[in-house]
């Protein structure tokens, strides 16, 4: 039979080797957590943005131009999640004090885990999906604008050639003011069936039209199309007020989708747009 001394010392070292056992358990070997996507990086690192957002992270610091982010960890204070996005795939890693070399403390693994499975769940669920370029609508009809719709593929960006902004030939007539210019003759006709897809899928909730005018449009390394080419206006400042806001919150990325009856027919920088840069300096104000 063991003394009350001896029981004590025995349970000092069952307990302390518990304890071990606990500390141990705590500490995991560190995995892989990248997650493969089919898109174009631009529209990747958006619904990376999109969902780290909806999850409720809070993002420390971001490089858009790297596409890179790093996410506070709700587990510590002094952790953090670094997401990259690189051609065809997500990598996540963990970062901070919750990290011992190459052991990741569970709780912060359990965020990788989790943030992992939601990305795998965004990307192959057709979210964001590469297709093809399709040909121009030859009987184009109109399509309802909604930002409650089901999310639509967005074309790879890549495929697709890119707005860009010059001022106006003739600023007594149009003001000092950047014009969105379409680098295709897109029919002035077609204004109906115009729409800007979101970086999310949603079609965005905006007034479009189409100006051809000898004072937009007209420079020569951009513009390839004979009779120049269009303007893309945005209209209602409501609505325009309302993406800004949107845009400056960092739900959705500065990279849209236009789409003529459904057919992607250009990329466009929203953030670059005349309307929408005054509306979002406003917001800063």
């Amino acid at each position: 039979m063991l003394s009350v001394g001896s029981k004590r010392a025995l349970c000092t070292v069952v307990l302390g080797f518990s304890l071990s056992l606990g500390c141990a358990g705590r500490w995991q070997p560190a995995n892989s957590h990248d997650v493969a996507f089919q898109a174009e990086p631009h529209a990747a690192y958006a619904t990376v943005l999109e969902v780290v957002t909806a999850k409720g992270y809070t993002i420390d610091s971001k490089d858009d131009a790297a596409k890179r982010v790093r996410l506070q960890s709700r587990a510590n204070a002094k952790s953090f999640i670094d997401v990259e996005v690189a051609p065809g795939l997500v990598k996540i890693a963990p970062a901070g004090n919750l990290v011992r070399g190459d052991k990741v403390h569970k709780m912060l693994n359990t965020e990788l885990n989790n943030l992992e499975a939601d990305l795998k769940q965004r990307f192959g669920g057709g979210q964001v999906v590469a297709v093809a370029p399709s040909a121009s609508a030859s009987a184009p009809t109109p399509v309802a604008e909604s930002a409650t719709m089901p999310a639509a593929p967005v074309a790879e960006g890549g495929a697709m050639p890119a707005a860009w902004t010059e001022p106006a030939y003739d600023p007594s007539v149009w003001g000092n003011g950047q014009f969105t210019c379409l680098p295709v003759r897109v029919p002035a006709d077609h204004q109906g069936a115009l729409t800007l897809q979101l970086s999310n899928g949603e079609k965005a909730d905006l007034q479009l039209s189409l100006a051809y005018d000898a004072g937009l449009c007209r420079s020569p390394a951009q513009c390839k199309q004979g009779g120049g080419c269009p303007a893309l206006g945005i209209g209602d400042t409501e609505r325009v007020n309302r993406l800004a806001g949107r845009l400056s919150r960092g739900e959705i990325a500065s990279q849209a989708l236009l789409l003529d009856a459904g057919k992607p027919v250009a990329n466009v920088d929203l953030s670059r747009h005349g309307s929408i840069v005054q509306a979002m300096s406003e917001i800063k104000r």
